[in-house]
């Protein structure tokens, strides 16, 4: 401006106002003054773009809104440096998004005092005729010309945050007359309705930042800052929303003619509707009472359907979906339920000893209620896994390992053990690689977790508490199943002879098995443990034979076959038959024990009751051999001895292993072709291969013995298995 202006000594003073506050969100002045010429400003330059270029930006990419979270650090931290100038006494009233300037590295600087005003300002400094700002941004006391504070900025910051967030300001109107009498009397439309995935929180904040009373806006640009903080940080704001009696009154004082008629037609009224009050309200409690016994079938029937979303597979993903749109509606109503409930506790309080048993009677049905709800939720989160898992599943095993699956099968073709067999790429699995010393292929099994690494230089597999199942694939064979007593025609030392064999252990038979997959390991707590949610084992603690390991790596024991069987159907993998889990620990022999002969030649493979658990706390009543010595007195961590030829870890000792076959004589049973079940009806199911609390006789290859499936053995656990597609 020229030096001679009429408006160069306002021109100095606001220059020097702006300079008065030091603070990085407000644009630095460095120093003010004039020539003959012209009165001049010398400040900081901000490197950047205005937050009015970004909505300008985003609205023609047709977006919907700028990122929430990114629009709210930016008002949040326009409003901190506001409150510095407003602690200096200092109310910049014009402010809007082309006064915030968001530099490169996100900080945000408050542009341009030109408008500024100090809270000491006489009038005749500070105004000029009209209101002092840009309209669509002015509070409502601005526009009426009435002295401002620091909650006229507040406002202006509650426009600019509308607006970043929808795109859209929250006073529109075609003409500047319009505007400004909507800005006095229109109450801004809840944010929620175009943009409901801006929440509860920020609506509230939003509403509060724009309320036409000053008193019941932010009184501080700092209260406004914490409250959007706390909406980053998902902590309770301390802005509550307003009432409908609040808003009544707000509306009686703008229109006081209408409010009056109408307050003498509410008398009127009042008469008529307290008659019917008492009817709507029994009539209220009655369908209230009714939701709350709909919704507790509804959420029994989901939990109990819950079960039949298994396994987590492209196939599932419509029952899924299914059944989450009918959950979430149910969850939905949870907090109506707990204010019933809250309710139902006050009235019988109020009540005393004269409780109606009604009442009794529907607080006890919304405990229910609300303790099916909590399962719910539960629930709901699991078939939200799944559901991604299910949908992720496919690219995730044949797509993105396809060229794995290409090496696998070309590796399986050239081997002679698997005669011509063609594998085909299975959904679930990702394959490993071949284990280094029997040359089997193996894979990982995703539904129960992470695929493991193998060490660079040992090729072995690195596990920890993430690893999910490891399959290994066995080829076809015609495996003899069984062990007889010692005869003429057959004498001690031929194969499958055994003398300690009992008649549940003969006839052998011979079986054809056709290829099929079995873990390499029992299936840890762990893996079972993320599946179902609970640890049923007994024994939990670390191995004194492996200290270092994780504790969730020993076997799983002491839970029924059913919960066995149901657990590998929802995992898509299945219990081993008991000829293809014989077939799998003998790994080519046909010795009573897949190391031999010797009961001794156990050591260092299997991990039995031995000298070291007898002297080591082991229970009294277990079998012991003290002529060996596996360092454990429980079960040790999978994989902690040597395994078979087939790779194959613990098949004799640690736990024993559920099978899916019934107990029950082959000479009764047969087996059938193809995986070996025995298919006879029989409540009790087979458990093999011997444990930690027995000794080397029980652990013989041939051992079988059964328990019924309902019943949870400290000593059993499982090692799963999967058929071929």
């Amino acid at each position: 401006t020229t030096a001679s202006s009429e408006l160069s000594p306002r021109f100095r003073r606001e220059a020097t106002v702006a300079a008065r506050v030091v603070h990085p969100g407000l644009c630095t002045v460095f120093e003010v003054g004039s020539d003959s010429r012209c009165a001049w400003i010398a400040m900081q330059f901000v490197e950047g773009r205005t937050l009015a270029r970004h909505i300008q930006d985003a609205t023609s990419a047709g977006e919907a809104g700028l990122d929430a979270e990114r629009a709210i650090v930016w008002i949040e931290k326009a409003a901190r440096a506001l409150h510095a100038a407003h602690e200096a006494q200092i109310v910049h009233r014009d402010i809007k998004p082309a006064n915030l300037m968001i530099t490169p590295a996100g900080e945000v600087v408050v542009l341009d005092f030109g408008v500024a005003k100090e809270l000491s300002d006489a009038p005749a400094l500070t105004l000029t005729g009209d209101a002092l700002g840009t309209p669509a941004y002015m509070s409502p006391e601005q526009i009426r010309g009435e002295e401002v504070d620091r909650r006229t900025d507040v406002w202006s910051l509650g426009v600019s945050l509308h607006e970043a967030l929808t795109l859209r300001r929250p006073f529109e109107a075609p003409t500047r007359e319009r505007l400004l009498r909507d800005i006095l009397e229109t109450e801004p439309v809840d944010v929620r309705r175009t943009h409901p995935d801006l929440g509860r929180d920020v609506a509230i904040v939003l509403a509060t930042a724009l309320a036409k009373e000053p008193e019941r806006r932010y009184q501080t640009a700092l209260d406004l800052a914490e409250d959007m903080r706390r909406v980053r940080e998902h902590e309770p704001i301390l802005a509550r929303p307003a009432t409908t009696l609040d808003r009544f009154r707000r509306w009686m004082k703008r229109n006081p003619a209408l409010a009056t008629s109408l307050g003498a037609l509410l008398v009127v009224l009042i008469a008529a509707l307290a008659i019917t009050f008492a009817l709507l309200t029994e009539t209220r409690r009655t369908l209230s009472e009714v939701e709350q016994l709909s919704d507790q079938k509804l959420a029994r029937d989901l939990l109990e359907t819950e079960h039949g979303l298994w396994p987590a597979l492209p196939s599932s993903i419509e029952r899924l979906e299914d059944w989450k749109r009918r959950a979430d509606p149910v969850a939905a109503r949870r907090p109506t339920h707990v204010r019933a409930r809250e309710a139902a506790d006050r009235r019988l309080s109020e009540l005393g000893a004269a409780r109606p048993d009604r009442d009794e009677w529907l607080r006890e049905q919304l405990d229910q209620l609300l303790i099916l709800l909590d399962r719910l939720d539960e629930t709901r989160a699991r078939v939200a896994d799944r559901l991604e898992f299910a949908r992720t599943v496919e690219r995730r095993s044949l797509v993105d390992a396809a060229d794995a699956w290409r090496g696998a099968r070309e590796r399986v073709a050239a081997d002679p053990r698997f005669a011509g067999f063609t594998l085909a790429p299975q959904i679930g699995l990702v394959p490993l690689g071949p284990d280094p010393q029997s040359g089997f292929e193996e894979f990982a099994h995703l539904a129960s977790g992470t695929a493991p690494p193998r060490d660079a230089a040992t090729r072995a597999l690195k596990l920890d508490e993430s690893t999910g199942v490891v399959l290994v694939l066995l080829p076809a064979a015609r495996a003899t199943i069984g062990a007889e007593l010692p005869s003429a025609a057959r004498p001690a030392g031929s194969p499958f002879v055994d003398a300690n064999a009992d008649e549940f252990e003969g006839p052998t038979v011979e079986v054809e098995l056709d290829a099929f997959l079995i873990s390499k390991y029992e299936m840890t707590q762990a893996q079972w443990l993320r599946h179902t949610g609970a640890n049923p084992s007994a024994y939990r603690e670390k191995s004194r034979f492996a200290p270092d390991v994780f504790p969730l790596l020993m076997p799983v024991e002491q839970f029924s076959w059913d919960d066995a069987n149901r657990a590998m159907a929802e995992l898509d993998l299945t219990l081993p038959t008991e000829a293809q889990w014989e077939y799998a620990a003998r790994a080519g022999t046909s010795t009573p024990w897949f190391t031999g002969d010797d009961p001794l030649s156990l050591q260092g493979f299997a991990n039995l009751a031995d000298h070291y658990g007898r002297t080591h706390d082991g229970h009294p009543n277990w079998d012991y051999d003290d002529e060996l010595d596996d360092g454990a007195t429980v079960h040790a961590a999978v994989g902690s001895y040597r395994p078979n030829a087939f790779g194959l870890y613990d098949v004799l000792g640690n736990v024993a292993e559920w099978c899916r076959d019934p107990w029950e004589a082959r000479s009764k049973c047969p087996p059938r072709r193809g995986d070996g079940l025995l298919e006879c009806a029989e409540p009790s199911r087979v458990f093999r291969g011997g444990a930690f609390s027995v000794g080397p006789k029980a652990a013989r290859v041939s051992a079988r013995n059964g328990f019924p499936t309902h019943v949870t053995p400290f000593h059993i656990g499982l090692r799963p298995g999967r058929a071929l597609r």
